[in-house]
């Protein structure tokens, strides 16, 4: 089990750092190489954006929007099943191999597809750096150039907020 891996499962029910002052103008060249910095980059975003609004599909073989952009919220409208619950589909395709984290604004079941096969999760959990704007962390492994269908729900929220981080080396 990687590193990253470890730092997750034992970081994620503890609180983490605070999201910082929101200014992302100081782009120094860092790199995020563990939880705390991966959940405070993902909470900057997800209060200062910026954002971009998606409509998912509700079936994962309609997928089409994408969700692939760095350094970028979506909120992504999911539509109302016949249950009465939200669910839906958007697609995101990997810049590098490794691992990214998926960072969610309320605890909504996510299960990413690569192709018809379910990519293993390898880490989840609770995230406490932003709870009004960041709750759930999700991580899998990724190939770059490949195409993820994530399909989120069902819930009883008709918008979900992610950010996609990089896990390894990620440097802005």
């Amino acid at each position: 089990m990687s590193l990253f891996r470890n730092l997750l499962l034992a970081s994620l029910l503890v609180t983490l750092s605070a999201c910082g002052n929101g200014d992302d103008s100081s782009n120094d060249g860092h790199t995020h190489d563990d939880l705390a910095e991966l959940a405070e980059h993902a909470c900057e975003h997800g209060q200062d954006g910026p954002f971009l609004e998606v409509n998912a599909s509700l079936t994962r073989g309609d997928a089409a929007e994408a969700v692939s952009r760095a350094h970028t919220a979506f909120r992504i409208a999911l539509p109302e099943d016949s249950d009465g619950t939200h669910r839906g589909a958007v697609v995101y395709t990997a810049t590098a191999t490794g691992e990214v984290v998926f960072f969610l604004s309320a605890d909504v079941p996510l299960s990413v597809h690569d192709g018809e096969a379910e990519v293993e999760i390898e880490a989840e959990g609770k995230v406490d750096a932003c709870p009004a704007v960041i709750t759930k962390a999700v991580t899998v492994d990724v190939t770059a150039g490949t195409e993820y269908v994530l399909e989120l729900g069902p819930t009883d929220a008709a918008t979900v907020t992610l950010v996609a981080v990089s896990a390894g080396g990620h440097a802005h």
